[in-house]
């Protein structure tokens, strides 16, 4: 970082160049681990490409994470949304086991739906949603060594560009101090992931948070798992689902056939 030059091309045929280009520009990233910033060509062209499905995650209220004040607006939230539900006092105080009274049937139908919309309403507006594991590409060790010192390089660095990027003088030296600082915790932190999970793993059984425990198994059994894109020859999804429902349901029939004849043999 105390030098610097640009030595980086792309080389495209006269057609390429003066056809499809849309622009060229330099990289400045603080993620960036290295020392290089990297030359972006935009190309504008219509190609064909193979599309794939991802594993699909249903986001849903993650209430351990929940903390006091999420908890504090979700009853506030709730207690609102509460108020404008009308309770439907004779199908509630309606003393028939077996009362087949449509209108009462369908104003406790409907009494249910706006208790559920309302809970589900309100912990969407304040309870935090779970995530896929491994989603956010962070590594063992993130927010306690790493995310600090990325704020600091964050702040520095756009410091130093507001101050019109200088090659040299104080700004620019704490901006790579703080760069370096940040990069070697990234570096540090990868060397020791072992070492991490397994002291979170210990603290967690020791301080009997089992949930924190089952988060680090799942953490761990996540970044081990692969899922097969093809079955049998069988690449599309709704193909591999068609040759399991044939196996299961040819499965189904032996099975069926084999209780018929243990019970016809147990009448003899």
């Amino acid at each position: 970082m105390t030098s610097f030059s640009l030595i980086d091309h792309f080389l495209l045929s006269d057609q390429l160049y003066h056809n499809c280009v849309s622009n060229v520009c330099v990289a400045h990233e603080v993620d960036n681990c290295s020392d290089h910033d990297p030359v972006l060509l935009h190309l504008g062209i219509h190609v064909n490409r193979v599309s794939y499905t991802k594993r699909q995650h249903t986001a849903h209220h993650s209430w351990a994470r929940a903390l006091d004040t999420y908890i504090d607006s979700y009853k506030c939230a709730l207690q609102t949304m509460l108020k404008d539900i009308s309770i439907p006092y004779s199908a509630l105080q309606c003393q028939d086991v077996f009362c087949s009274d449509n209108e009462h049937i369908t104003s406790l139908d409907r009494y249910v739906a706006q208790l559920t919309e309302a809970c589900l309403k309100s912990a969407e507006a304040t309870v935090p949603f779970t995530r896929p594991c491994g989603e956010s590409g962070r590594i063992p060790g993130w927010s306690e060594f790493v995310a600090p010192l990325r704020t600091q390089s964050i702040f520095w660095h756009n410091i130093w560009s507001e101050c019109g990027k200088p090659h040299d003088g104080v700004i620019a030296d704490i901006m790579r101090r703080a760069r370096a600082r940040y990069h070697a915790a990234i570096r540090q932190v990868r060397r020791d992931k072992t070492e991490i999970v397994n002291n979170r793993i210990a603290a967690a059984m020791s301080d009997s948070r089992d949930r924190d425990f089952w988060n680090e198994i799942k953490r761990i059994r996540h970044n081990k798992s692969t899922v097969s894109c093809s079955v049998d020859g069988m690449c599309n999804n709704s193909d591999i689902a068609d040759m399991f429902a044939n196996k299961y349901k040819n499965c189904s029939l032996v099975c069926h056939m084999m209780l018929s004849r243990w019970r016809a043999s147990a009448m003899i």
